[in-house]
């Protein structure tokens, strides 16, 4: 009783302060089983799957430490890790490299019958974690996320332990899959390589007239706007036949209610798509200055009215084209039953992003959407198109459908998009480098240039050449061009 006490007056909040100076984090992850009677055939299995266990957590994008251990009296199984980072996403990557192990491990334990497969409820699987994260420390008393005692409270694990010595091994491309590349909008997929986009920000004021008008835009055979085209969809241009104008329509789950979409099929989609950004604001760090009292887009006034957003890209040299588009698109509004409550424009910076560093090499890759040579693969794996796009045909990142509990008839083909309006001071990143460079030059007595602060900041030169394989010179490119 003397321990229970020392918690109620306060122990805890001194333990919790002890875990936030800490690094490393544990998982105590205590799995009560159906029967105890059943250990012995539990550990056996997991002896048998030994090596894909191991492998398995050696490719982990954590490092840490892991074991299983049984209690003494054989009624839970504990999962007892040490790592380094946010319990959420090390949850998951257990998801992604041994969800078959566990569900071997769920299918004996009590209450997670609605957990197995974990490929098809990465999100259910952890809750539970986050819940079961628990140490008991009298009958009755349990404590989450217990803050552990740490040895080296400064030290990460990868302080500890040293890093590896090998790179990991290439992983295969996840799963090819066939897209339904006509049902599947366009910007999902593909990059448009667009000069200059347009965002619309819509209410729907009259929801039958609005239905129709975005029906139209998404219906190859209606009748379109004068000048606006249709829905650009995934379906692969002839080459030489790029389009010069290309549209795409999202709508918010406000906009789901707003435009009458069926509730029962509105209630399948996941809490943080209901709640918006607005509620989620704390949750995505979106405080201080960053708060949506201070948004451009969506803040307190506004959200709640945003229901549909619709984009207008163009190609390069098709400006006159595209202001036509613009107006004819903002005149048929009205009548459409839509309002107009904002428009954002964004403006490409050709192939560079606006700090000057060559853009997109980092773009993921689609097992069969977007081939590309041997000679340009990393050791990063195609993503298979259900990471982005919703279907019982495709593959989550997990190996389950990507369409999940969703309405098939709403769902399938589409898509989740976070639209964030970020600021960028190019002029005081410049500056910045200007001033740190001279400054570094005059102290050390070396010539540091604007240029290699850059490459240090990113890990790269402008040019994208690793500044591992250039650290003193420029990589080969035209003199004239500094990146800015």
């Amino acid at each position: 009783m003397d321990l229970a006490t020392l918690q109620l007056k306060g122990l805890r909040p001194g333990l919790d302060r002890k875990n936030e100076e800490q690094i490393s984090h544990g998982l105590n992850l205590v799995l009560r089983l159906k029967r105890a009677s059943n250990m012995p055939v539990l550990l056996a299995k997991i002896r048998q799957a030994q090596r894909k266990i191991s492998a398995g957590l050696g490719e982990l994008n954590f490092v840490h430490y892991a074991r299983f251990l049984p209690t003494h009296d054989h009624t839970a199984l504990q999962v007892i890790t040490e790592f380094d980072g946010p319990l959420a996403p090390y949850v998951l990557d257990f998801a992604i490299e041994i969800g078959d192990v566990f569900d071997l491990l769920l299918r004996y334990t009590k209450g997670t019958e609605r957990l197995v497969p974990i490929a098809q409820h990465p999100g259910e699987f952890l809750a539970f974690v986050e819940k079961h994260n628990t140490v008991t420390v009298l009958r009755g008393l349990h404590f989450p996320d217990w803050p552990l005692y740490a040895a080296y409270p400064e030290q990460t694990v990868l302080d500890i332990a040293g890093p590896r010595n090998d790179l990991p091994i290439p992983k295969a491309d996840r799963w090819a899959t066939a897209v339904a590349r006509e049902d599947v909008q366009g910007n999902i997929l593909m990059g448009y390589r667009a000069e200059r986009v347009k965002h619309f920000v819509l209410r729907v004021l009259e929801a039958p007239k609005a239905r129709t008008w975005l029906a139209g835009k998404a219906t190859p055979d209606a009748r379109p706007t004068a000048g606006v085209p249709q829905v650009m969809s995934f379906k692969p241009w002839v080459p030489g036949t790029k389009p010069n104008l290309m549209l795409n329509i999202g709508l918010t789950y406000a906009g789901m209610e707003a435009l009458g979409i069926r509730e029962m099929w509105r209630a399948a989609f996941p809490e943080a798509f209901k709640q918006g950004p607005l509620k989620r604001a704390n949750d995505n760090f979106d405080v201080g200055s960053n708060a949506p009292d201070h948004w451009w887009l969506g803040g307190p006034e506004q959200e709640c009215d945003i229901h549909v957003v619709v984009s207008l890209y163009h190609a390069p040299g098709a400006r006159t084209q595209f202001d036509k588009a613009v107006q004819s698109l903002s005149d048929s509004l009205p009548s459409a039953g839509l309002q107009l409550l904002a428009e954002h424009d964004a403006v490409s910076n050709g192939e560079r992003s606006w700090f000057g560093y060559v853009d997109g090499i980092s773009n993921p890759r689609i097992a069969t959407a977007c081939p590309v040579p041997d000679e340009h693969q990393d050791l990063q794996p195609a993503a298979t198109a259900g990471e982005f796009v919703l279907g019982a045909d495709y593959r989550n990142v997990y190996g389950g459908d990507s369409l999940g509990a969703l309405p098939a008839a709403l769902a399938t083909n589409g898509s989740f998009c976070a639209v964030r309006v970020l600021a960028q001071d190019t002029n005081a990143f410049f500056s910045t480098l200007d001033t740190e460079a001279a400054r570094l030059s005059k102290e050390t007595g070396l010539q540091v240039t604007p240029d290699l602060l850059a490459a240090k900041l990113m890990g790269r030169r402008y040019e994208g050449a690793p500044l591992s394989l250039y650290p003193d010179v420029q990589q080969p490119t035209n003199p004239s061009d500094n990146g800015r």
